[in-house]
């Protein structure tokens, strides 16, 4: 089952299980991928200690993480890796005087770009990928809806792997999927305060994911950095030997 059910989260799954173009596959119970953890339960919080998560990389900013502690079961290590310095979806949202169809869509496609070339979060998935190769647990990566932040590191980390390319798209644009009750709630929301039709799209257009999204990404990547090799080795200093390390450690 890929879905991780929790009472009080949501987007919480695990990525085994995806092929790679040599032949193998990603392991399970090694890499969970999810929203913010703030609100978990006791219970919940049992459920992803069972499941076997040891490590939570959490990819939000230091504002986010004092505001929005995440609960764990303190067996379990933690680390904050912010991967920019301010949550650029959340901020769009609470400006809605500036919301509209394109203006939400082009603002994330500026999302998807910064993720990509920023400075910092270059060096973050570095980190990252550095502390995977050390853990030997399972790890939960995450950041607040477990969708733009969490869904670049989790594309790259599977691409490192050798992942085949739809197996990652799946991957990501599940979010959609798992996330639909709350992106629904989040409408219904912004509907009964007054929101015009134009901004429910634009609230649309923030909450969820996207091929164009994703495609923008990859586009950055090759025309700005020469392909995925030369970005990864030059802007994000994985070489050869950390590459093979990780696909030891989570390829069978």
């Amino acid at each position: 089952m890929r879905e991780i059910k929790l009472l009080n989260g949501f987007n919480f799954r695990d990525i085994g299980g995806y092929k790679t173009y040599e032949g193998l596959e990603t392991k399970w119970h090694k890499i969970v991928r999810s929203s913010y953890l703030s609100e978990l339960s006791q219970f919940d919080q049992q459920v992803l200690f069972r499941y076997g998560i040891r490590n939570i990389i959490d990819l939000r900013t230091v504002k986010e993480v004092s505001q929005y502690p995440d609960k764990y079961n303190s067996a379990i290590n933690y680390i904050n890796v912010p991967i920019l310095d301010s949550d650029l979806t959340q901020n769009m949202t609470r400006n809605m005087n500036k919301l509209d169809y394109k203006s939400s869509f082009q603002h994330m496609l500026q999302v998807y770009s910064l993720m990509i070339t920023d400075k910092q979060a270059q060096e973050a998935y570095h980190k990252i990928m550095e502390l995977l190769a050390e853990n030997n647990n399972c790890t939960l990566i995450h950041c607040s809806a477990g969708k733009d932040r969490t869904g670049i590191v989790i594309i790259l980390f599977l691409k490192v792997l050798g992942v085949n390319d739809g197996d990652i798209l799946t991957d990501y644009l599940m979010t959609n999927e798992v996330s639909s009750l709350r992106i629904n709630n989040r409408m219904n929301e912004f509907k009964e305060k007054g929101a015009s039709f134009e901004k429910l799209k634009a609230i649309f257009n923030l909450s969820t994911v996207n091929y164009y999204y994703y495609e923008q990404a990859q586009s950055i990547i090759t025309k700005r950095y020469n392909g995925l090799e030369s970005y990864f080795y030059n802007q994000l200093g994985i070489d050869q030997c950390l590459r093979e390390k990780l696909k030891k450690k989570y390829l069978c």
